[in-house]
């Protein structure tokens, strides 16, 4: 038997075989599946469910009946879970918002040996207000709820455009709250005061924390309701209205926060006002707004040292005085300016055009973005201005005459104005309609002499 030995047949290969995992529901982001319900992309019901959905045998989603019924039970169970979270938290919140109010607001406003009438206004702005709103909100939502319904969101359609004045007051105080609580919690009556105050507090918050609560919820509002949309099924009753009120409650934000911006740019300006010295222009003026500032080197028969400042329509240079202090050199009207020179044979320098002089300006490390900051400013001269800041194509609600005919970065957009035409068709006032339509078609008028095209 030494010799070679017969091949012996080939074996079937085994295959392995691995026991199968009981598949679980992914966890998905919910973030990833709905996306921004506030820009104009669409939510894929069809491909949020496949995703969400048990696997199959296959590994692949299952499609049988019965699957897709556990899906669509297990999301309804999400979404019953995060309706609830939103009234306990809603109900928790009310409760903080009552104790600052009873154990802060309420006793100071009566020792007018701690604080004057306008601090503790300061202090506490229009929080008594939001209290009643929330408390409102709290008794129409809590009622509902408890009847088995699980649809609210034409309560927030509402009520919302009832809370955006307050919360944009508030949220536009809430700097200067801050700082009238740090400078009173200096005094030591004060601070024995809040020490007191705060030891019969049940909860861990202080009183600075407190003065947060309002904003901290529309945050939540946010979150809880985008969370809750993804769960619910298009042809679901309530869809729409969270929707709408989604979209609602994400322009509140942004109107506050931009009157917020408003009100630093145009403490900026001031502050630049009070700076300049000697005979000068007026800067301050209700349509001027900030843009950048920084040092540079003017170069004019000699290299001078110089300090900047851009606004919307005009170019302060200056001169840097002792003390802070700025003498004016000269102005220059963004209007007269012809274009920009970036000198790309020049690593540091640039030129501004005007209509009988020519500047030129030397930046060691600003110098791209003098020229970006420059190029915009002139070029929104030139667009359709934005008649109110806060009147935006993405605050579009019908039946609110405050909207404007504008795209989000001031353009004049078809889209925004078939959103004009269709707020129109909802308005009851025909007197007013036609005062609005002489506007339109004025701004219009305007847009094209400046660009001859939409």
């Amino acid at each position: 038997r030494g010799g070679a030995m017969d091949p012996q047949p080939d074996k079937p290969e085994k295959k392995r075989r691995r026991k199968k995992k009981l598949n679980k529901p992914k966890q998905v982001k919910l973030s990833d599946q709905i996306g921004h319900l506030d820009d104009s992309s669409s939510f894929d019901e069809e491909e949020y469910f496949d995703r969400m959905l048990p696997e199959g045998d296959n590994g692949s989603p299952g499609n049988s009946e019965e699957s897709s019924f556990v899906g669509l039970v297990i999301l309804g169970e999400r979404r019953k879970k995060l309706i609830e979270e939103l009234l306990n938290s809603e109900q928790t919140h009310v409760d903080l918002l009552q104790t600052v109010v009873v154990n802060y607001l309420t006793p100071l406003k009566s020792r007018r040996d701690l604080m004057e009438e306008s601090q503790w206004k300061l202090l506490f702005g229009n929080i008594y207000s939001i209290l009643s709103w929330n408390m409102e909100f709290l008794s129409h939502l809590r009622p509902r709820l408890d009847l088995g319904s699980d649809c609210f969101g034409d309560i927030l359609v509402t009520m919302i455009p009832f809370l955006k004045p307050l919360y944009i007051a508030y949220n536009e105080n809430y700097e200067m709250a801050q700082y009238t609580y740090r400078k009173c919690i200096k005094r030591s009556e004060f601070a024995d005061f809040m020490s007191n105050r705060s030891k019969m507090n049940a909860s861990s918050t202080d009183m600075l924390s407190s003065l947060h609560l309002p904003i901290q919820r529309l945050i939540m509002y946010d979150s809880l309701l985008k969370e809750i949309i993804s769960l619910t099924p298009i042809e679901h009753p309530d869809y729409a209205d969270l929707c709408t009120a989604y979209r609602l409650m994400r322009a509140m934000e942004r109107a506050a926060n931009r009157v917020v911006d408003k009100r630093r740019n145009m403490d900026m300006v001031l502050k630049i006002q009070e700076s300049l010295i000697g005979d000068h222009v007026d800067i301050a003026q209700p349509h001027r707004s900030f843009v950048y500032n920084g040092r540079i080197k003017l170069v004019f028969g000699k290299v001078r040292d110089r300090m900047l400042y851009l606004f919307n329509d005009l170019l302060l240079v200056t001169k840097e005085k002792r003390r802070n202090k700025l003498e004016i050199d000269f102005t220059i009207e963004l209007n007269q300016i012809n274009g920009i020179d970036p000198m790309e044979d020049d690593r540091y320098r640039f030129s501004i055009l005007g209509e009988d002089h020519s500047y030129v300006f030397h930046s060691t490390e600003d110098k791209a973005s003098w020229i970006h900051y420059l190029n915009s400013a002139i070029m929104r001269l030139t667009q359709v201005p934005l008649e109110v800041d806060e009147m935006r194509e993405d605050e579009f609600d019908v039946g609110n005459v405050d909207i404007d005919f504008l795209g989000p970065s001031g353009v004049l957009t078809k889209r925004a104005l078939m959103l004009r035409i269709l707020t129109w068709s909802q308005m009851g006032d025909p007197d007013q309609v036609m005062k609005d339509i002489g506007l339109c078609a004025k701004m219009i008028g305007d847009h094209l002499t400046n660009n001859n095209k939409f």
